[in-house]
């Protein structure tokens, strides 16, 4: 298992890294301490059939909002991926992406968990996104009520 960034031999930049499919290299982002961090990991797009663990090593997050897709009722099976996201890239592999409502931009998230719970890992199934906060910092998190 790969702790260490420089254990990683397979590291590229965003214009290394191909954007109309899967890449084939290690792409790293830096994460400033002291501030609070929006992701979004998502499993839609070809090439998602089937579940991802994500796991942050040393660290935790609140999970704000999952994004659903359509399952049968009888079976659980996938009927049709979250539709609140669009793929952008030529072969659908989500590799680039954008809200379908721009709304969302910049952080806006609505609909998200009063109390999030806290993880340092994660399931995603086929179909879905996640939306977690991320504090690099020894605060408790207590998310504001929203108003939908």
């Amino acid at each position: 298992m790969l702790t260490q960034l420089d254990e990683i031999n397979t590291l590229c930049d965003e214009a290394q890294c191909r954007r109309d499919g899967m890449c084939a290299c290690t792409f790293t982002q830096k994460i400033p301490s002291d501030k609070l961090i929006q992701m979004v990991f998502t499993n839609i797009g070809n090439g998602s059939g089937w579940s991802h663990p994500i796991h942050l090593h040393g660290h935790t997050f609140n999970v704000i909002k999952m994004g659903l897709g359509s399952y049968t009722p009888d079976t659980g099976i996938l009927v049709a991926p979250n539709q609140d996201i669009i793929c952008t890239d030529g072969r659908k592999f989500c590799s680039t992406m954008r809200w379908k409502d721009s709304s969302r931009n910049n952080g806006n998230v609505t609909g998200m968990n009063e109390d999030p719970p806290q993880k340092d890992t994660i399931v995603l199934p086929t179909g879905l996104f996640i939306y977690i906060l991320l504090a690099f910092c020894p605060i408790h998190l207590r998310l504001p009520k929203t108003v939908n």
